[in-house]
């Protein structure tokens, strides 16, 4: 499960769920699309600003480019149909990012008049409605866009589209549990082609694949709770739209801590099925291979935590210098051994911060008021240890980087990056204007 807090409020992520936008004739029939445009090397995931984080919430029901190329890739499409497959791709991205748009003007420009309770009741219930309904425009969309790959597909490939649902299906429990305040899970299947070389997801009668085979055995083996998080989770949120439409907010927040609550029952089972397949994956890989999924995966489970920081960009810059020695390099090699080394124990640490403070979070009654100050209290504590954790780790990637440059000639070290800096007698000196006046 991704480890990570949302900053946003129960209402902003009930908001999230929004849409204003009324269904729409299908665009992507095929004789259509194909005439479009054949460019599908420009075909962009996102068209937004990737540190909107409102945006990037509407956008987590989406099916993103890497799943678009996955469900290709189990559809087992010829070089044509996987044109006119990403072309409808465009369109469906077209629309969903149309629509978050749109509700995200609404949500930024509503007014709210706290003063006025008839007509801030009235805002409420026009709100709920929108989120309503932007929820099922999400899903159609979705719905819409997978069956037009069925619709696409011959007979031979129809088993691939089975595959294609499981994985749509996946993908949008990670959605829901996002804009719930639950992590989001890894989804093995997308993380196999994400390796420096991809892993064949075909599995034949004539060969026998441990890695394949594992992960067909992962995907039958977790649909059934991915199945059951979506089900249960839309129905709550619309019942729970439902009950701000009534304006029962008592009854809204019920749902809110039932639908937590089983989503995170849900969300137990899905990650020791993921957990237990990856080691079973990493175990099939061998020695080399297996530890570079176990990167990739400790990537997607703790990003904050193996994300390169300063080391890794220092390491990458200079190793980019053409005047490097061999002595240099080879320094160069034994400092990043070394640092890796360190590295794991402070990595080591700061996740177990994450996952004991994520633990207080979880354990919080949705269902009742509970002790608020002594879990505020706890929870403080916990995330005092993970800042301290994570201040750590960036210590240690500052003293090796430094170690780095270290190992540098005067010429080499102005050929890096220079680091921005304020210089305050320069404003000063500026805001004086001139002789001071």
């Amino acid at each position: 499960m991704h480890r990570r807090i949302s900053t946003l409020s129960v209402t902003g992520v009930l908001m999230l769920m929004a849409g204003l936008v009324p269904s729409q004739a299908h665009a992507a029939h095929v004789a259509m699309v194909v005439g479009a445009n054949s460019g599908i090397s420009e075909i962009q995931e996102e068209d937004y600003d990737e540190d909107d984080e409102m945006m990037a919430w509407f956008m987590s029901l989406s099916i993103t480019r890497a799943s678009a190329d996955l469900y290709v890739d189990l559809m087992g499409f010829d070089h044509d149909q996987a044109d006119i497959a990403l072309m409808m791709y465009r369109d469906y991205l077209g629309e969903y990012r149309n629509a978050a748009e749109i509700v995200k003007d609404l949500y930024e420009n509503i007014d709210y008049d706290y003063e006025d309770e008839e007509k801030m009741a009235q805002t409420m219930r026009d709100v709920s409605k929108v989120m309503s309904r932007f929820m099922e425009r999400a899903v159609k969309l979705g719905e819409r866009y997978v069956g037009d790959l069925e619709a696409l597909a011959d007979e031979r490939q129809q088993a691939g589209h089975q595959r294609v649902k499981r994985a749509r299906q996946r993908e949008l429990a990670a959605g829901l549990m996002a804009t719930s305040y639950e992590d989001g899970t890894i989804d093995l299947v997308l993380l196999s082609q994400k390796l420096d070389e991809p892993v064949s997801l075909i599995v034949g009668e004539d060969q026998a694949d441990p890695i394949a085979t594992a992960l067909l055995e992962y995907e039958k083996e977790i649909a059934g709770a991915t199945d059951r998080l979506v089900d249960l989770s839309l129905a709550s949120m619309r019942q729970q739209f439902e009950a701000m439409e009534d304006e029962d907010e008592e009854a809204a927040w019920e749902q809110y801590a039932k639908n937590q609550e089983d989503m995170q029952q849900i969300a137990g089972e899905m990650q020791a099925i993921t957990e237990r397949y990856s080691r079973r994956i990493a175990n099939a890989l061998g020695e080399d291979r297996g530890r570079e999924w176990d990167k990739a995966y400790n990537a997607e489970l703790y990003p904050q935590v193996y994300a390169g920081g300063e080391f890794a960009d220092t390491h990458e810059a200079i190793m980019a210098i053409e005047s490097l020695t061999t002595d240099q390099r080879d320094a160069i090699a034994s400092t990043r051994e070394h640092y890796e080394r360190e590295a794991v124990s402070a990595n080591a640490l700061w996740v177990a911060a994450i996952d004991a403070e994520a633990k207080i979070s979880e354990n919080w009654d949705y269902s009742s008021d509970g002790d608020y100050e002594a879990f505020w209290e706890k929870y403080q504590e916990a995330e005092e240890e993970s800042e301290a954790a994570a201040k750590a780790r960036r210590d240690l990637d500052e003293r090796f980087a430094d170690r780095l440059r270290d190992l540098l000639t005067n010429d080499q070290r102005e050929q890096l990056p220079q680091e921005e800096t304020f210089d305050v007698e320069a404003v000063l000196r500026e805001l004086e204007g001139d002789d001071g006046r």
